[in-house]
């Protein structure tokens, strides 16, 4: 297996498992329109491969935990 191949293959997971979250609805018909989508997204959008190693930024990181864990800690008072 080609590294395109197998970065088109990921592709597609990740773009399914988007699909059905914003769908909210863990269903055969969500997932195989989740498989559909990113089909037709890999194969019509040609988009530069990924590179191999992303960078961490670990104050980054912090700050969105943060946000996250405020957000999820102050949202029963508003």
């Amino acid at each position: 297996m080609s590294a395109r191949t197998r970065a088109q293959l990921v592709s597609v997971g990740w773009l399914t498992v988007v699909w059905v979250l914003l769908w909210g609805t863990f269903t055969p018909a969500s997932v195989v329109g989740g498989v559909l989508v990113g089909v037709l997204v890999t194969a019509f959008v040609r988009l530069p491969p990924p590179p191999d190693r992303l960078p961490v930024r670990p104050l980054r990181v912090l700050g969105l935990v943060g946000y996250l864990a405020t957000t999820w800690w102050c949202r029963p008072w508003r």
